[in-house]
């Protein structure tokens, strides 16, 4: 009887390690906030009796005076893109190893095709706004802490975007990124600072334009590699 255990745990154990190898990915995450405005109520009124027009005039106050949606922003990181979702989070697979990452924002991209839709890099379009910022982590060996350090960044003279660089498309004047010293918050990701996205963003234009670049990403496809006793699942991109 004994031995009739042992040989089922053995079963169970051997099917539970057959099973699809899973890969935990580190991420790369960034969260968009409203920027954050003090309302008074004298303006709430003055607003309020405007809103009864129809047409045009209404719609247009409406994107200046409504808060700013924050899903539906995309960016690009490492060759992906994707989109802000309700909560206005932004992730991406982590795909470099450095203490720092570049914050690109620009309403236009251009790329750089080396064959095909294998693109050798991208670069920034003449005649559009664009800001750079560098997010780094560093170590305060007194606090014994370590912390972001937020700058701005002059943008590349051959308008070459780094490979260390994420892109948010977007008008740079609607997005406001804090400078300074922020609190690293732990995590087994990388969660970067938070920014704050203004009102009046027009995000459809700018996810037009991304159709336009659309063939150059690819999703993500499961590829199964033969093992000794099993297949083994791993993700591409």
């Amino acid at each position: 009887m004994k031995i009739k255990f042992i040989v089922q745990f053995l079963f169970i154990l051997a099917v539970f390690l057959n099973n699809h190898s899973v890969r935990a990915e580190q991420l790369i995450t960034l969260f968009l906030k409203p920027y954050p405005v003090i309302s008074l109520q004298a303006d709430s009124d003055k607003l309020g009796k405007k809103f009864h027009r129809a047409g045009k005039i209404s719609n247009n106050l409406s994107k200046h005076y409504l808060p700013p949606t924050l899903s539906g922003m995309f960016a690009t990181y490492g060759g992906w893109l994707t989109t802000s979702d309700l909560n206005g989070e932004i992730s991406f697979p982590r795909r470099h190893g450095k203490s720092f990452i570049n914050l690109i924002i620009t309403e236009r991209l251009t790329p750089i095709v080396r064959s095909g839709n294998t693109i050798n890099h991208w670069e920034l379009e003449e005649g559009y706004p664009a800001e750079m910022y560098r997010m780094e982590q560093k170590w305060d060996p007194e606090a014994r802490i370590l912390y972001w350090d937020v700058t701005q960044e002059p943008l590349p003279q051959n308008n070459i975007i780094p490979i260390e660089s994420m892109a948010l498309i977007a008008d740079p004047k609607y997005v406001d990124v804090p400078l300074g010293i922020s609190l690293f918050k732990e995590s087994p990701h990388l969660i970067l600072p938070d920014i704050y996205i203004k009102k009046g963003i027009n995000l459809t234009a700018d996810a037009l334009y991304v159709l336009n670049l659309s063939h150059y990403f690819g999703g993500i496809l499961p590829m199964y590699k033969k093992e000794k006793l099993r297949y083994s699942r791993h993700l591409t991109y």
